[in-house]
């Protein structure tokens, strides 16, 4: 019976190996998702609050110019920056 089940432990070596490649595979693709996933909720809070302060940009060009160019600039940069970040992370 010994002998037996030493033969089966060996037959079945090769299932053990290719179980932790599988693993080490799917962890590295959970890492990945999870990566995406981030940058995307980045990119869409860097682009909406860009937009929307783009969108204030005339509400503070009647107050100053100096006021409107300055959130016409700042809201340009946030769409840029984040829009740079997910061309650059993938």
């Amino acid at each position: 019976m010994l002998e037996d089940a030493d033969h089966e432990r060996e037959e079945l070596r090769p299932y053990l190996d290719r179980f932790h490649e599988a693993d080490k595979t799917a962890s590295v693709l959970r890492g990945q998702i999870s990566t995406n996933t981030t940058i995307e909720v980045f990119f869409g809070v860097g682009v909406g609050l860009g937009g929307t302060i783009i969108g204030l940009a005339p509400f503070f060009w009647d107050i100053k110019l100096a006021y409107g160019a300055t959130t016409g600039i700042v809201g340009l940069c946030l769409i840029i920056g984040s829009t740079a970040g997910r061309l650059v992370k993938r």
